[in-house]
């Protein structure tokens, strides 16, 4: 069985897990990964965050570094991203980054709150 057949007979955690668990050099990588973060996000969001800095770290492991930090910036990790950016030599990038992260956690926090 693949990840959709467990997706359809409503086995998201195998699924998650399958989706995870892509070969890097496989076509459909990276829209897995986010396959796994949608599926964790729609059927498990106390588990979501987690789901989304594996497939990052997963995704960054993988020389994937800007898909990566989008996923990390998703999730409120910011500082994390420019971390990595720096470690790559994108020292541009992560200065933006960094600027930008504490604006948009207030904007984002303010947006949330009733």
């Amino acid at each position: 069985m693949c990840a959709a057949d467990y997706l359809l007979l409503g086995h998201h955690k195998t699924a998650v897990q399958m989706l995870l668990g892509t070969d890097p050099q496989h076509d459909a990588y990276y829209a897995d990964m986010l396959r796994a973060c949608l599926v964790s996000s729609m059927t498990s969001p106390e588990t979501a965050k987690g789901t989304i800095r594996l497939a990052a770290m997963k995704l960054l492991g993988n020389g994937q570094l800007m898909a990566g930090v989008e996923l990390l910036c998703l999730i409120g990790c910011g500082l994390d991203a420019c971390r990595y950016l720096q470690a790559a030599g994108d020292w541009e990038t992560a200065a933006l980054y960094a600027v930008l992260t504490p604006f948009l956690i207030t904007v984002s926090q303010r947006h949330r709150s009733p």
